[in-house]
């Protein structure tokens, strides 16, 4: 587990109370450019020893908590009306051809599938894209959607991409992972099914929320997404160099020929849940003009 991700004494309680975490591989390896053979060494082989060292001692089996992410529902269909429940949808492989999704819904399966033959209790937890502290404005360095908007203010100019996303800050996906956790509520008791599964994303929000920022603190304009690949390509600055390194070599398209259905949703069990434990409050799931402004001049 990556013990800079929560308190040490977080991460010490865990093991007192026989948890053991996927998250290492998921915290550390957020990779967008490798294939999913590239992929799969760190976030499909590592959950393969997680699960070992969960049955390795059957007079003290250990509890998974695995995080995951709504992006492995990228492409997918979801129909108005349907009955939403998270151990109901079965993510696609074939959807996107990114490797690090691929690895995500693979590493999920491996997971579900050991937990109902061995019995073990589980916790899959999927946050979406997570965003940057509120106050502080620093969050993940090589995340598509703060280095977009941070590469648009450099150049100038924003790309004409008009789509819904889901984006939550770090602070609240850190504060309710942890409070389902320690939450006896949350783990699922039926030996048949023992995965607890959370979608742990609010409402989706328009890019042209960011766009907004962008035009009213930094008179950015629109230009057409290639002639801004053009321009971020070029500049030698910081975010722009990072974007190139990061998105534009090996995923130029990922943000124009992928989307998460405005339908996707956070169950209503999942929701009552997160009410009962005190972890959903809407205004702290939401990304406002502050929180964008935040950590568009934030110093990573």
């Amino acid at each position: 587990m990556d013990v800079n991700f929560i308190t040490k004494s977080i991460f010490h309680q865990l093991f007192h109370y026989q948890i053991i975490s996927s998250t290492l591989p998921n915290s550390t390896d957020l990779d967008l450019k490798s294939n999913y053979e590239e992929s799969k060494v760190v976030n499909v082989n590592n959950v393969n020893e997680i699960i070992k060292l969960s049955v390795s001692n059957n007079n003290q089996q250990k509890l998974i908590v695995h995080f995951s992410s709504v992006a492995i529902f990228i492409n997918h269909q979801f129909i108005d009306g349907q009955d939403f429940e998270e151990t109901n949808l079965v993510p696609n492989f074939y959807a996107t051809s990114v490797g690090y999704i691929q690895s995500k819904v693979i590493s999920e399966k491996l997971l579900i599938n050991a937990a109902e033959s061995r019995g073990i209790p589980s916790i899959i937890i999927r946050p979406p894209d997570i965003y940057s502290n509120p106050i502080t404005g620093i969050g993940h360095s090589n995340d598509i959607i703060s280095l977009l908007v941070k590469c648009s203010k450099e150049v100038g100019y924003y790309p004409n991409i008009h789509k819904s996303l889901f984006t939550t800050p770090v602070t609240t996906i850190a504060k309710t992972s942890i409070n389902l956790i320690f939450n006896e509520n949350s783990w699922n008791q039926n030996k048949l099914t023992p995965s607890s599964i959370y979608n742990l994303n609010g409402n989706p929000i328009e890019m042209k929320s960011f766009y907004r920022v962008l035009e009213k603190h930094f008179n950015c304009k629109e230009i057409d997404y290639n002639q801004w690949i053009e321009l971020v390509s070029r500049s030698n600055l910081k975010s722009s160099k990072r974007y190139s390194a990061f998105h534009i070599h090996s995923n130029q398209h990922l943000l124009t020929n992928s989307k998460i259905n405005n339908l996707f949703k956070m169950s209503n069990s999942t929701k009552e849940l997160l009410v009962s434990i005190g972890s959903y409050n809407g205004q702290d799931w939401d990304i406002n003009e502050l929180i964008i402004l935040n950590n568009i001049v934030s110093n990573e």
